[in-house]
């Protein structure tokens, strides 16, 4: 289970970045034409910025269990063990909370998105939303469960990365 977890989350990390170099193309092309022949390429403002916002979503999870979030631990390093342990489980859950309720909600508009073919941007390039609101709502839900696994960690192992530094659980 653990290898799909990762698996999965790779692969939308993956994605997310390929997507990015598509964003680089596009929006090249669009700078290159506005500069050297006065045409922009249609859309690109649109497709960056529901983009950008979609490949957040997909690679947060990923981030997060490989420990790739900027932290500062300097109050963690002067708490004791029982009490760093304790600070560390409670943020955990408050991720598993606030990524869940974002999931949840977000999920209604996903669903609205997709049954109004709701569209971002005019003619002759609209884009459509559904894919943002499916992004984010799988990318914060698969978030909330990587917190509540860091939760379960934090509180059974007292720890909430492996030696390899992925956040996950090994279980054999």
């Amino acid at each position: 289970m653990e290898r799909l977890f990762a698996g999965l989350l790779a692969s939308l990390n993956t994605f997310a970045s390929l997507w990015i170099v598509f964003l680089v193309g596009i929006i090249s092309v669009d700078v290159i034409g506005r500069t050297a022949f006065n045409v922009p390429l249609p859309g690109v403002p649109e497709i960056t910025r529901l983009s950008l916002v979609a490949v957040f979503w997909l690679q947060v999870a990923h981030t997060l269990r490989t420990g790739g979030h900027l932290r500062t631990t300097t109050l963690l390093d002067r708490m004791g063990e029982r009490t760093r342990r304790s600070v560390l489980v409670a943020n955990a859950l408050c991720g598993v909370v606030l990524l869940g309720a974002i999931a949840y909600w977000g999920y209604f508009d996903a669903v609205r998105a997709w049954e109004t073919a709701e569209f971002e941007g005019e003619e002759p390039v609209r884009v459509p939303t559904w894919p943002l609101w499916w992004a984010l709502t799988v990318g914060a839900a698969l978030t909330s469960l990587q917190y509540l696994i860091l939760a379960y960690l934090g509180a059974r192992y007292g720890y909430m990365d492996r030696d390899d530094g992925t956040a996950s659980v090994h279980i054999e």
